[in-house]
């Protein structure tokens, strides 16, 4: 009963749930930062790298493109060197789906030798989640609960490669597999009233005690 119980709780919030994904929050040129001209490295053709700050307190990122020699983490910053010319970023975690940069959604159309770019990337939010004990005397919670529906868990591909003459936002690519686990889901839509008596809050404009 307590795991359904927590699966009930994750069914009400689902923008938590399979968000393992990271966002851009930002790309830009750091125009006062001159770390690729200090620190210059050049590609296996003697032509200098731009540099790209990568801002991500995630450890154990790997990275795909046009990417030269070793990458530095130091206090939740990579420093990526990368080619004259490159127009995108792949960034691979195993805790996350990998998340293909493009420049060009981000008004760089591609990288300027001895130029220093900061990319900032978020991670998704966690919930937290109250304890059962907290609320399994609520009759709500034994209404909810009688309402269940069991799905079977699998896995689908989400997102997409490309699609020939659309622009496609960074969030939509790559393609890529999910797996989701077997769970429970309420039958019927989560009122106000029963929202707030488990969460134990209630923003919406249109709630009425």
């Amino acid at each position: 009963m307590k795991k359904l119980y927590f699966v009930i709780l994750l069914s009400l919030s689902l923008h938590f749930a399979f968000s393992q994904e990271l966002k851009v929050k930002s790309f830009v040129v750091a125009e006062k930062d001159h770390s690729a001209r200090t620190n210059v490295r050049k590609d296996l053709n003697g032509n200098v790298c731009a540099l790209v700050k990568v801002g991500l307190t995630v450890k154990g990122a790997k990275f795909e493109g046009y990417v030269v020699g070793d990458v530095k983490y130091e206090s939740g910053e990579y420093w990526v060197y990368m080619a004259e010319g490159a127009k995108r970023l792949k960034v691979l975690n195993e805790e996350f789906t990998p998340l293909e940069v493009e420049f060009s959604n981000y008004e760089i159309d591609k990288l300027k030798r001895n130029t220093t770019y900061s990319l900032t990337l978020t991670k998704p939010e966690v919930a937290v989640l109250p304890t059962y004990e907290k609320y399994k005397g609520k009759p709500v919670i034994k209404e909810l609960i009688k309402n269940m529906v069991f799905v079977k868990g699998g896995s689908f591909t989400m997102g997409t490669n490309g699609i020939k003459g659309v622009q496609l936002s960074p969030m939509e690519k790559p393609a890529h597999e999910v797996s989701v686990a077997d769970y429970y889901i309420g039958r019927y839509e989560v009122s106000q009233k029963e929202w707030k008596e488990i969460m134990g809050y209630n923003n919406s404009f249109f709630f009425r005690q």
